[in-house]
Order: structure tokens, then C-alpha cells, then sequence
């Protein structure tokens, strides 16, 4: 069961809390990112992901002129990683995730994600 404290609601799953939200704010990141950004993205230089945790933090410390030990940071161990169980249950009707991806695309290419849909098969039920 998921719940959404804000408004007080209960869903059965994660399906049904997603198309629910999603019909509300699938544009929410877009226009969190645009606040921050700005409209040409010029607000940000460098977005770290957590996909590429390691190699971005290494990356924007080089940038920064800090020194540190690129062997210690390869070597530490992940932490607050999902349990396989939960991002096998994070799935999205193929509508909503295309929609999401249709009206954040801007941003999407800006950080370098793929808009293409096929690329996100496995976060389709």
C-alpha cells in the first residue's frame, strides 16, 4: 500500500500511486528544474547522478581543483541502495512514462538522459 500524506489518500500499489500523481504533476520535475535552471539551463554547469555516482564526484572534484584519492572513493562501498524487490515494483504504464518524457524532454538531453522510450523498457509494466 502506498500513501500519500499530503493529500490523505491510500493506493493499493505503486501503479495506481503513480498514474494517480502522475496525472497531477507529471510536469512537476520540468518546471522544478526550469526554477532552478533557468529557461536555457544556464544555471547549472555540472549535475552529478547518482547512475554515475563515482565518476561524477571524481569528475567534479578535478573540476574544482580539490586533491583527493580517486582509489578511496572507487573502493567505497554503496549504501541506501534499493533492495532489487522495490525497483522491480517501481514500474510505469508505457502512457505515463512517455508523457513524463514528453514534457521534460528539454531537460532530459540538457543532462544527458535518453528521450527515447525504448530505452526505458524496464520500467514499464
Amino acid at each position: 500500500m502506498c500513501v500519500d500524506y499530503i493529500n490523505d489518500r491510500e493506493y493499493r500499489n505503486f501503479q495506481e500511486w503513480i498514474e494517480r500523481i502522475s496525472q497531477e504533476f507529471y510536469a512537476f520535475p520540468s518546471a522544478l528544474f526550469q526554477e532552478m535552471l533557468g529557461d536555457n539551463c544556464s544555471g547549472i554547469h555540472f549535475l552529478g547522478k547518482t547512475e554515475n555516482l563515482q565518476n561524477d564526484l571524481i569528475r567534479a572534484l578535478k573540476q574544482a581543483g580539490e586533491k583527493f584519492n580517486v582509489k578511496k572513493i572507487i573502493a567505497t562501498p554503496e549504501v541506501h541502495v534499493a533492495p532489487a524487490k522495490w525497483k522491480e515494483r517501481a514500474l510505469f504504464p508505457r502512457k505515463i512514462l512517455k508523457e513524463v518524457i514528453n514534457q521534460n524532454e528539454k531537460f532530459m538531453v540538457y543532462h544527458g538522459y535518453s528521450t527515447n522510450i525504448t530505452d526505458y523498457n524496464h520500467l514499464i509494466y
